[in-house]
C-alpha cells in the first residue's frame, strides 16, 4: 500500500511539469501593438498604438518603435499619448513600407532590450481596381459550343488575396450560373451542358471581385448581345461552278447560311491559277 501510494503521488507530480513549464518559460508580454492585423494602401497614413501593461515596469520614455528593415523610426513619427501608449503615425508612400513593425523597450542608452509586441503590415496599390478589357465571345465552332468570357484585373500587389466570382444569365438576370470552374482569375468558360441556352438573345454576365483582406468588393454588369459575339463555324459545305457565256466567264459560288436570320457578312476573295494576287476580294452581307 505505502509503495502504491509513492507511486502515486510520483505521477502526479510528472503531470504538473508542462504546467510549469508553461508558467515559467512562456516570454513575458510587456504590452501590445494595435491594431493586430493592419492592411493600409499606397498614399495613406499608418496608425501604430504601442501600450505597455501598467505591471511592466515600462513607460513611453523607454519605448522604441523600428519599421521594416530594422530602421529606427523617426521623432517626428511618433507622438506620445498618456504615460504608457506611444503612437506611430507614417505615411506609406512606397511599397517597401510592407513588413514587419516592432515596438521595442530600450534602456537608458537607448540601445533595444525587449521586444514589446510586433504586427506585419500588408500593403496594396489599391483594395479593388476597375476591371478593364471585359469581353465576351460565343464559340459555335467548339464542341460542345462555349461562351467564354476574359478581363484584367490589373496590377496587385497581393493578387492571391482576391476572391473572384462570376455569374452567367440568359434571362435579364433573374437566374444565374455560377462559373463551373472551382478557382478562377480572369477567365471563365461555360458550355451549353452548363448552361443550354447560351444562344440567347443576349447574356448578361455579372463579375464580382472580393479583397478579402480589405473586405470590400467590386460588382461588374455587363450585357453582351449574341449576333455582336457570336464566332461561327465554317460553312457546311462550299458549291462552286463555272460557265462560259460569250460576253465574259463566270463562276457561281453558293454557300449554306446560319440559320435563325442571324445578319452576317462573308468575304468572297477569286484567285486565278496563273496570277498569285487576287482577282477580287469583296464582302456581302447577309
Amino acid at each position: 500500500m505505502h509503495r502504491l501510494s509513492h507511486w502515486f503521488v510520483v505521477g502526479f507530480l510528472f503531470s504538473l511539469i508542462p504546467r510549469f513549464q508553461a508558467f515559467f518559460f512562456q516570454p513575458l508580454r510587456l504590452g501590445e501593438l494595435t491594431p493586430k492585423n493592419p492592411s493600409i494602401l499606397i498614399n495613406q497614413t499608418l496608425e501604430l498604438n504601442c501600450t505597455v501593461f501598467p505591471d511592466s515596469g515600462l513607460n513611453t520614455s523607454l519605448l522604441k518603435f523600428y519599421l521594416p528593415r530594422h530602421i529606427e523610426a523617426s521623432s517626428d513619427m511618433l507622438t506620445v499619448v498618456g504615460d504608457r501608449t506611444l503612437l506611430l503615425k507614417k505615411t506609406i508612400s512606397k511599397i517597401e513600407d510592407e513588413g514587419q513593425y516592432i515596438c521595442w523597450s530600450v534602456n537608458k542608452t537607448g540601445s533595444p532590450v525587449d521586444m514589446v509586441n510586433s504586427v506585419t503590415l500588408i500593403v496594396e496599390y489599391e483594395d479593388v481596381r476597375n476591371v478593364t478589357d471585359f469581353q465576351c465571345i460565343l464559340d459555335n465552332t467548339s464542341n460542345p459550343k462555349e461562351f467564354r468570357c476574359n478581363w484584367n484585373l490589373g496590377k496587385y500587389l497581393h493578387p492571391l488575396y482576391l476572391d473572384v466570382n462570376i455569374i452567367l444569365s440568359v434571362d435579364n438576370g433573374q437566374n444565374g450560373v455560377n462559373c463551373p470552374q472551382k478557382k478562377i482569375s480572369e477567365q471563365c468558360i461555360w458550355t451549353e451542358h452548363d448552361e443550354p441556352n447560351i444562344n440567347s438573345m443576349s447574356n448578361i454576365v455579372i463579375l464580382n471581385v472580393t479583397n478579402l483582406v480589405f473586405k470590400t468588393s467590386k460588382i461588374f454588369r455587363k450585357e453582351f448581345w449574341t449576333q455582336n459575339i457570336s464566332k461561327h463555324a465554317p460553312p457546311s459545305f462550299i458549291n462552286a461552278s463555272s460557265s462560259s457565256l460569250e460576253q465574259c466567264g463566270c463562276a457561281t459560288i453558293t454557300w449554306v447560311t446560319i440559320p435563325g436570320g442571324v445578319k452576317t457578312t462573308s468575304t468572297v476573295t477569286l484567285k486565278s491559277q496563273w496570277n498569285t494576287v487576287p482577282l477580287v476580294s469583296r464582302n456581302l452581307d447577309q
